[in-house]
């Protein structure tokens, strides 16, 4: 364990922990595509804001008791401290309530 906390402390100050989960069970690779998605429109507010470095961070996904798939992560970054972080939790739940309604309608 003494590992990884020597080796995350190398980097940013990591300004975020989060737990971003999903309402019902997701395939990973579609897990992972969302996550993306959330990373990206954060980036874009960085960028809007003139922080052209982009969000870091490091990411550990696990199953909750349930099944269902959900992440934690460490994050840092120029400017990161500029975005509410609760607004960015909602920006991820209403990722994932898009995907639930997809999924709901057409069974996928």
């Amino acid at each position: 364990m003494q590992g990884w906390t020597d080796f995350l402390a190398r980097f940013d100050p990591w300004l975020w922990f989060v737990t971003l989960t999903f309402r019902i069970d997701v395939h990973p690779e579609e897990a992972d595509k969302i996550f993306r998605v959330w990373i990206r429109k954060l980036n874009q507010q960085l960028s809007a804001m003139g922080y052209d470095q982009g969000v870091r961070g490091v990411r550990a996904s696990e199953r909750q008791r349930r099944g269902v798939i959900h992440f934690h992560a460490l994050m840092g970054g120029d400017g990161l401290e500029k975005i509410r972080r609760l607004s960015a939790m909602d920006d991820w739940y209403h990722l994932d309530d898009l995907r639930s309604r997809r999924r709901r309608r057409t069974g996928y």
